[in-house]
Order: structure tokens, then C-alpha cells, then sequence
């Protein structure tokens, strides 16, 4: 069936809004990536490709995506140093994050706890300190530790 003029703004205000959401969506991801990347110190240029005037991360390094969602971060032993930013706990979408075998430090953020998807934490062979928050223990699908 083809649609009457009279319904032909209607569909492209729905193209419309159905853009404006994959953007907001990955724009709140590259924010957080970005903020992320800022807080570590990436000698070796793992994260070169982490701009934070791109409009998606699903196409940068070490990224995972699903439905332009990011669900794993990899980034183990990759020679990454610094600290792990709180920003970790607004991509609320992630389910694997692998950061083992770098030289991360400072504490664990307490915003980890907001990963509720979250299944595998690997954060083994780095120098955090301070004690494991408490706010890991609301991650309920984690199975992985």
C-alpha cells in the first residue's frame, strides 16, 4: 500500500526521531569511551581510534557492539597505565570487560555496580588498590570474576 500524502510528514518525522535515537544512543557511549580513554595512559596506541567526534564507537578497537549498543570492552594486556575512569559505569549495556594483565591502579570504581549486564570482570594483574566495592555484589548475571 502506498501512503497518502497526508501521512508522508508523519513517516519522516518517525525517520526522523528512529536517527535521533541511534545518535543519542552512541553518543552517550563515545562520551564515556572517550572519558575512559582520558584517564589512562595508552603508550603503546591501543586506543588511537577512541575519538570523541565519531558518532559510534562500534567500529574502534578493542569494541564490541551489538544493535550499536557496546557489550565487551578487550583490552587485556595491552600495556594500558592510569586508572580506570567511574565514567565505566554509564555504558550500562556492557557485558564483558577485560582489562587484565595492564597497569591500572587507584581503586575500583564503585560505579562497576552500575553494569547490570554485566557477566565477565576480568581485572586481574593490575595495581588497583583499596578494597572491592560493595556495589559489585548488585551485579546479579556476573559469572565470571
Amino acid at each position: 500500500m502506498i501512503p497518502s500524502e497526508s501521512m508522508k510528514p508523519f513517516a519522516f518525522v518517525l525517520v526522523l526521531l528512529g536517527c535521533l535515537q541511534v545518535f543519542v544512543t552512541c553518543d552517550y557511549q563515545v562520551t564515556a569511551l572517550y572519558e575512559i580513554k582520558m584517564h589512562l595512559n595508552d603508550d603503546g596506541g591501543v586506543l588511537k581510534d577512541w575519538k570523541d567526534n565519531q558518532m559510534t564507537p562500534c567500529n574502534w578497537g578493542n569494541i564490541i557492539c551489538q544493535d550499536n549498543k557496546v557489550i565487551a570492552i578487550t583490552l587485556s594486556s595491552t600495556g594500558l597505565a592510569g586508572v580506570l575512569s567511574p565514567s565505566i559505569g554509564k555504558l550500562t549495556t556492557l557485558q564483558q570487560l577485560l582489562l587484565d594483565g595492564n597497569m591500572i591502579g587507584g581503586t575500583i570504581p564503585e560505579a562497576l555496580g552500575d553494569l547490570s549486564s554485566l557477566t565477565i570482570l576480568n581485572l586481574g594483574r593490575n595495581i588497583f588498590n583499596g578494597s572491592i566495592p560493595d556495589s559489585l555484589g548488585r551485579l546479579q548475571k556476573l559469572q565470571n570474576l
